[in-house]
């Protein structure tokens, strides 16, 4: 709302409008991520973190990411962050599921199984750019096609920022 020059936010018309203490706390975590100054004012990074859609904390480490040159995979992250885990585990099906999914699993990380799961998904784009390759894809990976489009989709908005 500030970057959009709105108001401020304690003074606007909500229709139903959020508890004082949940302003106060996302002032406090804007302040904290460097998004605004002590007198709740945008700071550049703050400019900077609004152009993204994403939560404000994705937005940052975004920022950090370009600084430390680890851009491209948290991208991809801050992306998988903000759509639903594409993951399906039918009950029926609990055992075929997990077996699939070890396919992407890295014991050590959750982060680097999130990107195993993307490298299979654009491996699979790139050999077969059909719709129809991709939803068999995720089918007998057991992934969500929506989640998966999804998740590309916010991708693809990041990168056009």
């Amino acid at each position: 709302m500030l970057a959009m020059n709105l108001g401020d936010v304690r003074d606007f018309p909500f229709l139903d409008p959020p508890a004082p203490q949940a302003v106060k706390d996302g002032f406090a975590v804007l302040r904290e991520l460097g998004a605004i100054d002590d007198r709740d004012r945008l700071t550049p990074m703050g400019r900077l973190m609004a152009r993204f859609p994403l939560d404000p904390r994705l937005s940052r480490m975004l920022l950090q990411a370009r600084e430390e040159g680890a851009l491209r995979p948290m991208i991809v992250l801050c992306a998988a962050l903000s759509v639903q885990d594409p993951r399906e585990r039918p009950a029926e099906k609990e055992a075929q599921a997990d077996q699939a999914h070890a396919a992407f699993r890295d014991r050590r990380s959750d982060f680097v199984t999130l990107l195993n799961i993307w490298r299979a998904c654009e491996d699979q784009w790139r050999q077969a750019p059909s719709q129809g390759a991709l939803r068999r894809f995720c089918k007998d990976n057991f992934l969500s096609y929506r989640r998966v489009r999804e998740w590309r989709d916010v991708h693809d908005e990041i990168v056009e920022i």
